[in-house]
């Protein structure tokens, strides 16, 4: 079982529109009570944000500098309707209907991909 003092690393993703937040990296470690020294990256890219998160903490451990970082992500669409939502900023994208989702689940699909080619929960 994992503690929050073992977390050496992380990376938290937002989308910008939706918290104000400008420091989120070390609130997000108050708030969830990890070690304050430890570095966690703020991601503020939009949709984007989860997906450059997981990419962020994937390249701290494989830098071998670490053994255990954490990717949160969270982002607030204007309605519950992920592909809808994307009408309203006028950057709907037809490819995520085809898909079946939207973009801003990219992050859940690379967190998916990591987990089965580590076997990790």
């Amino acid at each position: 079982k994992l503690e929050p003092e073992d977390i050496q690393v992380g990376s938290v993703g937002y989308n910008e529109r939706s918290v104000p937040e400008g420091a989120l990296g070390p609130v997000t470690i108050d708030a969830i009570g990890f070690d304050p020294r430890i570095p966690m990256v703020a991601v503020s890219n939009a949709c984007a944000a989860g997906g450059i998160a997981h990419f962020n903490v994937v390249n701290f451990l494989a830098s071998k500098k670490f053994d255990i970082g954490i990717v949160i992500t969270f982002q607030k669409t204007e309605v519950v309707d992920t592909i809808g939502s994307m009408d309203v900023i006028g950057n709907r994208a037809d490819f995520d209907a085809l898909f079946g989702f939207s973009h801003i689940q990219y992050s859940q699909l690379q967190s998916k991909k990591y987990r089965e080619k580590y076997n990790s929960p």
